[in-house]
């Protein structure tokens, strides 16, 4: 019997540090809930949820581990200057919303995202001059959106094959030769 309880007990405390992410949705509106989040949850995978990043984000850097978010990844207003740490993102099940940026001017970093549950949003992000990412992305399952930026070089769309919803890429010079493989 004893023998049971210890193996019961282990296998409870390893099933509880493999599967660190919090339930539901995410919200980091500011550095220091970057930072706890990343000391409680370092290695969350999964995101079952929503992940929201706030006003009050300037880094980013340690979110190096999720492969998936289950609802919607938003990043409004962050004065963050780099994406490259969702590198390991493979899966975004609702939209993937990026609104209000001021610092950053390259996007780049998300080369293992294969598909968006819905809709791909870029509005309001007057500094971003290049996409240089989503070189492995095949399918929005929304609409696709970029407007109100700067955009002057669009590289990694190369595989996005079908687009569910509507598309619009507003103020870019170069048309969409960038998006070889997209059915129309």
């Amino acid at each position: 019997m004893k023998p049971l309880l210890l193996f019961l007990f282990c296998f409870i405390i390893c099933k509880s540090v493999v599967a660190q992410c919090p339930p539901g949705d995410v919200q980091l509106n500011d550095q220091i809930e970057v930072e706890e989040f990343l000391n409680n949850y370092s290695s969350c995978e999964i995101i079952a949820g929503d992940l929201f990043i706030g006003a009050g984000v300037t880094d980013l850097s340690g979110l190096t581990v999720i492969r998936k978010i289950e609802g919607s990844l938003l990043i409004s207003q962050a004065e963050v200057t780099t994406f490259t740490n969702f590198y390991n993102l493979e899966f975004i099940g609702g939209n993937l919303i990026f609104d209000g940026l001021t610092k950053a001017e390259i996007l780049t970093g998300f080369d293992k995202l294969k598909k968006i549950g819905g809709s791909f949003e870029i509005t309001n992000w007057y500094k971003l001059s290049d996409i240089d990412a989503f070189d492995a992305l095949e399918e929005i399952k929304g609409d696709f959106l970029i407007s109100n930026s700067g955009l002057i070089s669009l590289t990694g769309f190369g595989n996005l094959e079908i687009i569910h919803g509507n598309f619009e890429l507003s103020n870019y010079p170069h048309g969409i030769a960038d998006f070889g493989k997209l059915h129309t």
